[in-house]
């Protein structure tokens, strides 16, 4: 069906000369492939194709037929770190003839573009195999098996249009024996005013740090308590998620406690309850629909993003959630409560809306 149809053809006609000897050298690809002279031993074609994912889902469409001609890909092998490189043609067709081994697979992302959804669809062949970087995993690749379903969608960045974020959810964890529940929503203009930009609550219902109820920029909280900013940050996809700009999110601004019952000292002498306003921010990362609170040995303790340790999401994780609230409504005033982690429950990003947008302060 696609052009990339003659490389599979091509590759197999270069294994039957680069496997049954191995003295014998093997033939160029002639689609943007390199020439390895001789192998010492058996050979696999490893390709596909680069193309233009106009609809930004991820799936190789039918009509989706060009591709860029000149984008860079590396092949490195995981075990001897040796790397070959070749560019694309002009339908985005590019293919490697190298040893049988195992391989990890690189595009250099143009200018003005993003990976597409990796793994969409579930349709090998049909559907992106990169990550947010343009990388695949590690790949065993056998002499004999040609592989030609490694596939990158390109996204075309959208100019103008507004790069922030809204996202809705809420759920339940535990942090050394607090528990606690929190939900809402930030950057979707839908709260009354004068809290434009969303609404937040968390309830903390028993350990060390008490029994409370913190609101932040819900219609029922006096002026002054609102969230002030959202950002958005690690463009990319965690599929099944939604497909939104990005899949971590932080927002800030200012908020009081509704209730409070046997607070510590530490937190109980800076808190006056409807009185007291406070600076509190949280952090979301948003790796799946429905979230599962999965805390593997590759989903660190301290989440991801702006606070963590790890400065991206991982998508074989949980959801992650992190509030931290000040003593007073300076952002650089001593911590007053923090707790964070994995939990039961869902987060969804969304992209703006032209509605979200208009009540909504961008970075």
């Amino acid at each position: 069906m696609r052009s990339s149809l003659r490389v599979a053809a091509l590759g197999l006609a270069v294994l039957a000369a680069g496997c049954t000897n191995g003295d014998k050298p093997t033939m160029d690809n002639n689609i943007a492939g390199p020439t390895l002279g001789r192998t010492g031993g058996c050979s696999v074609t490893i390709g596909d194709r680069v193309w233009f994912d106009v609809n930004c889902n991820g799936i190789q469409d039918k009509d989706e037929t060009g591709g860029p001609e000149g984008v860079k890909i590396t092949l490195t092998n995981c075990d001897t770190k040796q790397e070959y490189t070749t560019n694309t043609d002009s339908n985005g067709n590019y293919s490697f003839n190298v040893p049988a081994g195992t391989y990890i697979t690189c595009i250099e992302i143009p200018e003005g573009f993003v990976a597409s959804p990796e793994d969409a669809g579930g349709v090998d062949g049909l559907d992106s195999d990169g990550n947010t970087e343009g990388c695949t995993a590690c790949r065993a690749y056998e002499c004999d098996k040609p592989d030609l379903t490694r596939d990158f969608g390109l996204c075309e960045k959208k100019g103008e249009e507004p790069a922030g974020c809204r996202f809705t959810g809420g759920g339940n964890s535990s942090y050394h024996q607090d528990v606690y529940t929190f939900g809402g929503q930030a950057g979707a203009n839908t709260a009354l005013q004068p809290q434009p930009t969303g609404e937040w609550e968390h309830n903390n219902h028993d350990g060390p740090s008490g029994d409370f109820a913190f609101h932040g920029g819900t219609h029922s909280a006096p002026d002054g308590t609102e969230i002030d900013r959202i950002e958005c940050s690690d463009p990319g996809f965690c599929n099944p998620a939604r497909h939104a700009p990005a899949h971590q999110l932080d927002f800030w601004g200012v908020g009081q406690f509704h209730s409070a019952n046997k607070l510590p000292g530490s937190m109980s002498q800076y808190i006056v309850v409807g009185e007291s306003l406070h600076w509190f921010e949280v952090n979301v990362d948003d790796a799946g629909e429905p979230g599962h609170p999965n805390t593997g040995a590759d989903c660190p303790e301290d989440g991801f993003g702006l606070h963590g340790s790890e400065a991206f999401v991982n998508c074989d994780c949980g959801d992650f959630y992190r509030i931290t609230i000040r003593r007073t409504t300076d952002p650089n005033s001593p911590v007053l409560y923090t707790v964070h982690g994995y939990f039961q429950g869902n987060f969804q990003i969304h992209p703006l809306t032209g509605f979200d947008a208009k009540g909504q302060q961008q970075h």
